[in-house]
């Protein structure tokens, strides 16, 4: 359980650090003219589509943070009611003992008040 949890914290933080989606900056792997290719990639890019791009890119972020928030908020939950749980299961334990002990205590009581009555009936 505990393994777990902590697996699940991991993931869970993993998925915060990728909330936030940026632009990439273009690349390329042709020797020689490969900055020439970026350049243009980039320039180009700042004309068609960034204009497009960024709002939705924003929107984006904002949907992913409230989803981010939204998955701690259910983990606390789960937490608590984990924790709600376990300490319902030692009282339920505590409880089932109480009255084993009891049950116990009754088979004795209804044994001795057998005896008695039985003593009272066999001398009188």
């Amino acid at each position: 359980m505990i393994m777990d949890d902590l697996h699940d914290e991991e993931e869970l933080n993993k998925l915060l650090e990728m909330v936030i989606v940026q632009e990439r900056p273009f690349t390329s792997s042709i020797p020689l003219i490969g900055g020439l290719i970026v350049r243009f990639r980039t320039a180009w890019n700042n004309i068609a589509t960034r204009w497009y791009m960024l709002p939705i890119l924003e929107q984006q972020n904002r949907v992913n943070q409230l989803l981010a928030r939204s998955l701690q908020d259910i983990d606390a939950r789960l937490i608590a009611q984990d924790r709600e749980q376990s300490m319902a299961a030692q009282d339920l334990a505590q409880i089932v003992t109480q009255i084993k002990q009891m049950n116990a205590l009754l088979t004795r009581i209804e044994q001795r008040l057998a005896a008695l009555e039985e003593k009272t009936t066999n001398g009188t």
